[in-house]
């Protein structure tokens, strides 16, 4: 059966699928609540992870169990807990993406094995890599990932100098694009994933948190998840009505007054206007330096009038196109997908350097080169054994400039007076490869980048081996009361589980709690004896 390629937004608040209709063009795919948006919260519940409107129970009656921004945690060293375990945020990402997948096959009644995934502009190597590998584990083959303020670009029918302002719930991206006819060149972008509409909901929480007279710290408050949905609901009603009537006890203050609370949208203007307007400066200086001539809106967050007008009034009207700047991004990624003729060329998002033998610190590519590249390096071998290496990448963003390492090259076999050639190739999608070679172009090594932190498929492998044999031995307590036909069906099971350690996750955890009941059923019945 052949494999519908999808285009998908995973945004911070929410998750866009997005496909190619042979009749009517691009268009948003509906997941299995009906909806066309899909939470991005990621739970614990009942021993497993859950995704989307599956782990909403969690966020809201056990906040600890839950992470409402996975997309802000992704690439960080720092570990999740959730549920009394541990996980990187990919793990996270992965159970996500698994769902989507899985909802875009039940929609279309067909396989879906290839993806276009949008990622902010400032996503590094690293994070790009294990966003794909994420993608690769939930049962994607094929991935690719362009950048949002690209696929929003390539979503529309305009032509010259476009100005994308992606203002999104965790991230703001801008970028200065050239389009012409299905050529999508982007000159410069810039962005942040510290920074977007979620801040914003949590200045309107704190302040209906003050309006109410509450005190103390509101993220102590069990009821302090359920406010910041609120207030996002405020917020984007606010955008087609000046006052919005809120009641306090649909929120769970049942002991405030029983009457709503009148929440203007001038005074949410007021207290937000001054977050925002820094972000407005660059992307009025973006603006000046390739004379862009078109400004296009992106994001949930570019839909607040405050948004619209400050930017109208600082750079241009934004343009009014037909899609919905919610859909832009999922949209644009599966225009993509569908290789109806499109190209885009984007570019580097941070600086490529390779360490020196003195300790120094040799850039090969900064940061903006257009994609794809391939550059290489020259080393002479001094002295003979092996030859160590550091791929790096240079970041600089509001908390400053940092240097980081990528990969570790380790090459043998040379000899003093060898060249060394380290040949480095960024694909589209921004993804990093290194081949070493020898002058005659035989390799010494090729390889992605490393993902650390990141678990691979032996370590899922090792620890579902670990689970089955804790059982086996739980089970080898009682084995001397079997009979040989129960004994036989016993095997079976166990048998048929270990035929899933490989399995995807939904799978494997389904045959684990059959294995698991059965073990606990045995075991009740034998101490009620």
């Amino acid at each position: 059966m052949e494999s519908i390629p999808v285009g998908i937004d995973v945004g911070t608040r929410h998750s866009i699928l997005a496909i190619i209709d042979d009749h009517i063009g691009p268009r948003v795919i509906k997941n299995r609540w009906g909806n066309e948006k899909t939470s991005s919260f990621v739970g614990y519940r009942h021993g497993r992870l859950c995704a989307a409107e599956d782990a909403l129970p969690a966020v809201f009656t056990y906040p600890g169990g839950s992470c409402v921004s996975v997309k802000r945690h992704i690439g960080a060293s720092q570990k999740l807990r959730l549920g009394g375990r541990t996980f990187v945020a990919e793990e996270l990402l992965q159970v996500l993406l698994l769902y989507l997948r899985e909802d875009a096959e039940a929609y279309l009644q067909a396989v879906v094995r290839e993806c276009f995934i949008a990622v902010p502009s400032c996503f590094d190597f690293k994070q790009r890599d294990m966003v794909k590998s994420a993608a690769q584990k939930a049962g994607f083959r094929g991935v690719k990932l362009i950048n949002e303020p690209t696929a929003a670009a390539m979503a529309v029918s305009l032509e010259g100098n476009v100005l994308v302002f992606d203002f999104g719930a965790g991230a703001v991206d801008i970028s200065a694009v050239e389009k012409k006819s299905d050529l999508c060149h982007v000159l410069e972008s810039i962005g942040s994933t510290k920074f977007g509409g979620m801040d914003l909901d949590k200045e309107i929480a704190l302040h209906i948190w003050k309006l109410m007279g509450e005190r103390g710290d509101p993220s102590e408050d069990p009821r302090w998840p359920l406010l910041l949905m609120e207030a996002e609901a405020i917020k984007e009603s606010l955008s087609f009505t000046n006052v919005v009537n809120w009641w306090p006890r649909a929120c769970g203050f049942i002991l405030h007054r029983n009457k709503p609370l009148a929440i203007y949208r001038e005074e949410i203007e007021s207290l937000i206007a001054a977050f925002i307007l820094p972000v407005l400066d660059l992307a009025k200086r973006i603006w000046d330096r390739y004379n862009c001539q078109i400004l296009l809106l992106a994001g949930g967050s570019a839909r607040m009038p405050l948004v619209r007008r400050l930017l109208a009034e600082a750079i241009a009207e934004p343009e009014k196109v037909q899609i919905c700047p919610d859909e832009a991004i999922a949209v644009g990624a599966a225009v993509l997908a569908g290789k109806r003729g499109k190209l885009f060329i984007d570019v580097l998002s941070c600086d490529l350097a390779i360490s020196t033998t003195d300790g120094g610190i040799s850039v090969i590519a900064s940061k903006g080169t257009p994609l794809p590249i391939k550059l290489a390096k020259r080393f002479m071998v001094v002295g003979s054994g092996s030859v160590e290496a550091k791929v790096l990448q240079l970041k600089s963003d509001e908390s400053g400039s940092r240097v980081e390492t990528l990969s570790t090259l380790v090459i043998k076999g040379t000899r003093s007076g060898d060249v060394v050639k380290v040949i480095f190739l960024v694909d589209g999608s921004g993804l990093l490869r290194i081949d070493v070679a020898n002058e005659k172009g035989n390799l010494y090594l090729s390889q992605d980048v490393e993902i650390p932190n990141f678990p691979s498929r032996d370590y899922y492998f090792k620890e579902r081996k670990h689970k089955i044999e804790e059982l086996e031995r739980k089970l080898a307590l009682f084995s001397y009361l079997f009979d040989p036909p129960l004994e036989k069906k016993i095997t079976e099971l166990f048998n048929s589980v270990r035929c899933l350690q490989s399995a995807e996750e939904d799978l494997w955890q389904d045959a684990l709690a059959v294995l698991e009941s059965t073990v606990n059923r045995i075991a009740q019945v034998v101490k009620n004896k």
